[in-house]
């Protein structure tokens, strides 16, 4: 049977936040009448993308998909007051102008990244009757002190107790929430959140495949310009504080001698690049490439040539309790990682069989994890490839994802108020 679903979340395509766009193709797939209520696109340059106007309403329709946009302040700045306002101004756009979309709908799913995007839900839940279930992708306060927005004293901590009221009445005002990871559920019972009311959907990766430019493993790497001989370990995405990429150039300098040849790539790009290439120039490291940042058919080459794909964050108490989109894309892809993460990212690692996990910030012991890797035999290697795509299959796979998230809304659909208790948690 057909539901309504709204899906709320301040970023959509154009902008290049993926998982908005998955799960609303999944449920639309899955017999939801489907309709997206999101922001101007801005994100991540802080820019107003070409065609939209910065407080002029749109319509759209994406993948036979409706989509409504409302005004807001744009902004991907390093300032926490811009950041803020970018935030706060889409939260009251959506409630003033989100009201027609909520009433229409039987159920609103609330992409909560970041949790100001819960706003309108929670602000029209008792005007509207619409249930709504928030789908936690960041834990707020706790991101918002990890990324250093605001600097700690007497107003940082004024604005956390705010954050904590504000995600603490959001948690109270939906039908259900669902977490992506396994340790924010037990972060959130200990916060106050009944446990039946929280159910565990892993974010799923992208399932379609992209081939790669050069059709051999050999012209992947000529492309590159790493020997075809060499044990590549590659890292593609963001270049930030967060991901604690100096430790992997520590570490590559302690495997840079004459009997290795352990070559790490780090692809992407971001604020730390530049400081990281000196640092590798600084350590006379001749075995780490940058190759900035690539295209889908890039990456596909790019993993054509890789013997294993590495996380890496640092030892945060956020990060613990995340799990990076990055981990389900390697699983996804059949092949071995190496996790340098705390927490549930570290356990998929060992659960799956797919890889070794070493704490952040140990750079002897990410050395070590790189030479034990490359002294793993192919056939080794091609097994941990071929569990950790299983234990995708089995735990994380759209199609475990969308079942789950699409029954979880089914349920709040039919009932006003009230916890859902679902065997399918864990």
């Amino acid at each position: 049977m057909a539901i309504k679903t709204l899906l709320v979340c301040q970023w959509f395509p154009p902008e290049p936040i993926l998982v908005p766009l998955t799960i609303a193709t999944e449920l639309h797939d899955r017999g939801h009448t489907l309709e997206v209520l999101t922001g101007i696109p801005n994100y991540p340059t802080g820019r107003v993308a070409s065609g939209y106007r910065t407080w002029q309403r749109s319509n759209e329709i994406q993948d036979g998909i409706p989509v409504r946009r409302t005004p807001l302040y744009p902004s991907h700045d390093s300032s926490a007051i811009k950041r803020m306002a970018n935030y706060l101004s889409w939260a009251a756009s959506s409630t003033v102008y989100g009201f027609r979309a909520i009433r229409r709908a039987d159920v609103a799913l609330v992409y909560s990244s970041p949790a100001t995007a819960a706003t309108a839900p929670a602000v029209w839940r008792a005007i509207a009757h619409t249930p709504f279930v928030l789908l936690i992708q960041d834990l707020w306060p706790d991101s918002v002190a990890a990324s250093g927005m605001a600097r700690r004293g007497a107003i940082t901590a004024a604005i956390e107790w705010a954050l904590h009221r504000f995600v603490a009445w959001t948690y109270r005002r939906a039908a259900h929430i669902v977490v992506i990871s396994p340790s924010m559920i037990d972060l959130l019972t200990s916060r106050g959140v009944p446990r039946d009311k929280i159910t565990l959907v892993y974010n799923w990766a992208s399932e379609e495949s992209t081939p790669a430019t050069p059709t051999t493993r050999s012209t992947a790497r000529s492309e590159l310009g790493i020997k075809d001989d060499a044990f590549v370990i590659s890292y593609a995405g963001n270049h930030g504080v967060a991901q604690g990429l100096s430790n992997v150039i520590a570490a590559a300098a302690l495997v840079n001698d004459e009997d290795s040849d352990v070559v790490f790539v780090l692809a992407g790009d971001g604020v730390e690049t530049a400081k990281l290439i000196e640092a590798a120039h600084a350590s006379g490291g001749t075995n780490i490439h940058f190759p900035g940042r690539l295209d889908a058919t890039h990456m596909a080459s790019l993993r054509l040539a890789t013997d294993v794909q590495l996380v890496s964050l640092i030892d945060d108490k956020l990060f613990a309790v995340t799990m990076p989109s990055k981990v389900q894309s390697i699983l996804a892809s059949a092949q071995p990682l190496i996790v340098v993460a705390p927490g549930d990212a570290a356990d998929v690692a060992h659960r799956s069989g797919a890889g070794w996990a070493v704490a952040p910030g140990d750079p002897q012991s990410l050395a070590a994890a790189a030479r034990t890797a490359r002294a793993t035999s192919a056939d080794e290697l091609a097994q941990m490839a071929k569990a950790g795509k299983a234990y995708y299959e089995e735990t994380m796979s759209k199609d475990i994802g969308g079942h789950r998230l699409d029954l979880v809304l089914r349920d709040a659909a039919g009932r006003a108020t009230g916890p859902l208790t679902n065997g399918e948690s864990r």
